[in-house]
């Protein structure tokens, strides 16, 4: 399954920026939203792994935030900033989460029980 991607904000350069080089990954589908409400209907009918925010407003973060959780409790969110890179900070984040998904295995053995220890203190 691919992921899907929301790349959320108002639209701006900045976003038209963001949205070109994360779409350059062929393993994601990229979605460009400028609105709260259509954003929550695509977390609605579809399976969205991550949400970037570039230039969002507090308020309309916060909602997204609030209801992606609900809706997905895996989702990751990322807020833009310039000081990193934006596809080396998504792929980071979607490979911890995949990491913290896979099960764990632990095996624990006793091998010294099959020993017979005739040991007499005489």
């Amino acid at each position: 399954m691919r992921t899907q991607i929301i790349v959320f904000g108002k639209q701006t350069m900045e976003l038209v920026s963001v949205l070109k080089r994360v779409s350059r990954n062929e393993a994601w589908d990229v979605f460009a939203v400028f609105d709260t409400e259509v954003a929550i209907d695509m977390m609605h009918r579809q399976n969205i792994n991550m949400i970037i925010f570039v230039d969002a407003e507090e308020m309309d973060e916060n909602k997204l935030r609030k209801i992606g959780t609900i809706l997905k409790e895996d989702i990751v969110f990322l807020n833009y900033s310039r000081q990193f890179s934006v596809e080396r900070e998504a792929v980071a984040l979607l490979n911890r989460q995949r990491l913290e998904k896979q099960p764990v295995y632990s095996f624990a053995d006793n091998a010294l029980k099959y020993i017979n220890w005739n040991i007499s203190l005489n």
